[in-house]
């Protein structure tokens, strides 16, 4: 039986459509239709039952909203921008984030992009959940158990400088990363820096 009502079934397709054009337009626009990696996409019934009907966040930001949850056996992230304050440059954004960090996969301090869901009003992004922390409540909220020492903390400024000269210099156009903050970034169970 369908999670999902009829008028929702014609908005996931209106969605779809107008997402994944302006997704192929930036990839051609990016990357002289030479982009190496494939985008595949989830469907808005699997996101809804992944994440409880995108009930619990686990963080949220001028831009959206972070929820776990879990596909098949597998935990995830799921990034949603927020419906009401995105305007049109920032779902620009939204588009320009899962070309770019679909390039990035590859790259042990990127938070890897698993797949993404166009059927929703603005596109939803899937990462891989490594059993994580925000370098925020690290840095600012430390506990007993989780205190980082200067040592990690240099390491943790070396990883996200190696991933912003890479934007810099990968890519056909330079991309700028302008929103740099410490609820950017993710340290994992392992100590390994992810910038997302």
């Amino acid at each position: 039986m369908s999670i999902l009502r009829t008028n929702q079934k014609e908005e996931i397709s209106v969605a779809f459509l107008k997402n994944g054009g302006e997704l192929l337009e930036e990839l051609v626009a990016s990357f002289d239709g030479r982009h190496r990696v494939p985008i595949a996409s989830f469907s808005a019934q699997d996101i809804i039952r992944a994440t409880n009907d995108i009930a619990d966040f686990v963080h949220i930001s001028e831009n959206g909203y972070l929820f776990k949850g879990c596909l098949g056996d597998r935990p995830v992230l799921v990034k949603k921008f927020h419906e009401e304050l995105i305007c049109p440059r920032k779902l620009n954004g939204a588009i320009n984030d899962i070309v770019i960090t679909s390039e990035m996969s590859h790259l042990k301090n990127v938070m890897k992009l698993i797949r993404c869901c166009l059927e929703f009003k603005h596109p939803v992004m899937v990462y891989e959940d490594a059993g994580n922390e925000l370098l925020t409540d690290l840095l600012y909220y430390p506990n007993s158990d989780r205190f980082l020492p200067w040592k990690s903390r240099l390491k943790v400024a070396t990883d996200i400088a190696y991933v912003i000269a890479y934007l810099h210099d990968a890519f056909p156009r330079p991309v700028i990363y302008k929103e740099l903050r410490t609820d950017k970034v993710i340290v994992d169970q392992f100590g390994v820096t992810k910038l997302f």
